[in-house]
């Protein structure tokens, strides 16, 4: 069956299938000729349990064309060692276009890197799940720099340094300039994705008390 991740890709699994949440970092373990999949067993909190059979989940996981998306249905779990949830898809995969990731403006530089080229602009927002960033001029863009590019972003916010893989997703003209956006590889390192969150959270609190 195709549409599906790899054995051994890095997936968010999301119980239910309007979840806010980007889902559980997790990894797949197995997949049968059918299409089953088996995903290591997500941690939950105190208060969830395990879905109960045939309860709708997604799975998400990143793609050079974009963080794809697959409505699946929970079979059975956890069972193995390492745990794992069995689940069947419901449904075709398709390119997620929801945004999942708060984002804040922030200041601060990257870095990115495309090939043995690099790019320094300034930040001008950050999420968990990737940067947009301005360059003065157009004519530092080097010609390898365009979208669905694979690059390495080096990310300085307040002396803190994030290094994070994904691709560009979009580049404009902007003014004498350009924008770049890049999305991070999902899911991101946990201790990285929670330091995000929190720079983002602090930056949404200082502007809305500058705004009020």
């Amino acid at each position: 069956m195709t549409g599906l991740p790899e054995l051994n890709s890095r997936v968010l699994v999301a119980v239910g299938p309007e979840s806010a949440d980007a889902g559980r970092p997790s990894r797949v373990e197995d997949v049968e000729p059918d299409g089953a999949l088996a995903v290591a067993a997500p941690q939950l909190s105190a208060s969830e349990g395990v879905p109960l059979h045939g309860e709708p989940l997604m799975v998400r996981w990143s793609t050079p064309r974009g963080l794809m998306a697959l409505p699946v249905s929970f079979l059975r779990g956890p069972v193995g060692s390492p745990s794992v949830w069995w689940v069947a898809p419901a449904g075709p995969a398709t390119i997620d276009q929801r945004r999942h990731f708060a984002r804040a403006r922030v200041l601060g530089s990257v870095t990115i890197s495309v090939g043995d080229v690099e790019v320094r602009a300034a930040v001008a927002d950050l999420s968990e799940g990737g940067v947009r960033a301005g360059l003065r001029s157009v004519g530092e863009l080097p010609a390898d720099l365009e979208p669905e590019a694979p690059v390495v972003a080096r990310v300085v916010v307040d002396g803190e340094e994030f290094v994070l893989d994904g691709w560009v997703r979009r580049l404009l003209p902007h003014g004498p300039g350009a924008e770049v956006a890049v999305e991070f590889r999902q899911p991101v390192p946990a201790q990285v994705a929670d330091r995000l969150r929190h720079i983002v959270l602090q930056s949404q609190i200082l502007e809305r008390r500058a705004s009020s």
